[in-house]
């Protein structure tokens, strides 16, 4: 995998916008897995900074071992520095042993489609047990090139003479704690002449998963298909809280490679403590290329003038062609909409022989006032 994407793709602040989503939903999955399987040992392909090795560890699991690309810079660890070896995922893995547990979670999406039997493979030589999920299609994200539906990779996992086990999703749906990805894509997967082995898994019946959509990652991605009456003379609708007025782009004319600021123009038409703003760059198929979002604790008291909110793009690595600009803004838990425009904006980049490629950029917000910040 080091090979294949840049280190600028996963770079300092991707793994930090993960890390404390990731952790907060590791303090609720591990427990239960512990439950199951009890492992001593466990091995994490594709752990990133080690935040769920880091809960195993916790919790007594003292064997750990993570494995990922050398874009893991060593002083981001969350684990002891000799439990991580840097390797390419794409590649077969090469270790001589094996563990009680192995865990691959919202990785293999990160791999090119000619690597996946090989990724399953890799996983399947190094424990019986496997916690697994991956990306399903539209559900967005860095560098998702490989995005499928459960079935894709449970028929990978059969053909080896793994069960699947759909037990985690039931427990983990409505847990605010734990990441909407998470609750929608882990499955358990065990070799199944060792299923007699573990009498807690035992008792819970293999069944056959279908593929299902997180609520909270519907919203995030939903276009609405229907086309407004040839007749309506109505105004859109407006929430009575807040309006999205605009979005500008600076500079207007982009190359590829340039640096870009996106500013969304709003306005309160009601006290509002906090909200979500999430910008997402498509093509004209739907296809996202950037989703970033950031939660605003504490919003303008003033409601009779209009605000900004920018997104500092250091360097927007897209091939020449016509994208779009998303905004949306939400209440932080994503149950309200306030505002949501899709395909209104355009964005043109032209060609620059100097750079190529798709790249996660380094990018910060700023807003028109010192506001309190998290950045997800």
């Amino acid at each position: 995998m080091a090979e294949l994407i840049l280190p600028e793709l996963y770079d300092p602040e991707f793994f930090d916008a993960l890390r404390e989503g990731a952790r907060q939903s590791a303090k609720v999955i591990v427990p239960l897995v512990l439950q199951w399987i009890r492992p001593a040992s466990v091995v994490d392909v594709g752990c990133g900074d080690g935040s769920w090795l880091s809960v195993f560890q916790s919790e007594g699991v003292d064997d750990i071992l993570g494995l990922d690309g050398d874009y893991v810079q060593p002083d981001m660890l969350q684990i002891p520095q000799d439990r991580f070896i840097a390797t390419d995922l794409s590649q077969p893995l090469q270790l001589e042993r094996r563990f009680d547990l192995a865990v691959s979670l919202e990785v293999a999406e990160h791999l090119p489609k000619e690597s996946a039997d090989r990724f399953v493979e890799s996983l399947v030589q190094l424990s019986d047990v496997i916690l697994f999920s991956a990306a399903i299609p539209h559900q967005g994200g860095t560098h998702h090139i490989n995005e499928q539906w459960p079935d894709y990779w449970i028929q990978r996992f059969q053909s080896h003479d793994y069960l699947v086990l759909d037990i985690l999703r039931d427990r983990l749906w409505e847990d605010p704690a734990v990441q909407p990805w998470y609750a929608q894509n882990s499955f358990v997967f065990i070799k199944s002449d060792r299923l007699s082995a573990y009498p807690n898994l035992k008792a819970i019946a293999p069944g056959y998963p279908k593929a299902i959509v997180h609520p909270s990652i519907y919203l995030k991605q939903y276009i609405d298909p229907s086309p407004p009456p040839e007749d309506e003379t109505s105004e859109p609708w407006e929430s009575p809280i807040l309006q999205l007025l605009s979005v500008t782009l600076s500079p207007a004319e982009l190359y590829c490679g340039d640096r870009v600021t996106i500013t969304i123009h709003y306005q309160l038409k009601a006290s509002l403590e906090s909200a979500l703003f999430t910008i997402s760059l498509s093509d004209a198929s739907g296809q996202i290329y950037l989703d970033t979002e950031i939660i605003i604790n504490q919003l303008p008291t003033d409601i009779t003038v209009p605000h900004t909110l920018e997104l500092h793009i250091e360097r927007l690595d897209l091939v020449q062609g016509t994208y779009f600009i998303n905004p949306g803004i939400f209440s932080p838990d994503w149950q309200e909409t306030y505002a949501f425009q899709w395909h209104q904006y355009p964005l043109e980049i032209q060609s620059s022989p100097s750079q190529k490629g798709l790249l996660h950029p380094p990018l910060h917000w700023s807003s028109d006032q010192p506001l309190p910040m998290d950045s997800l």
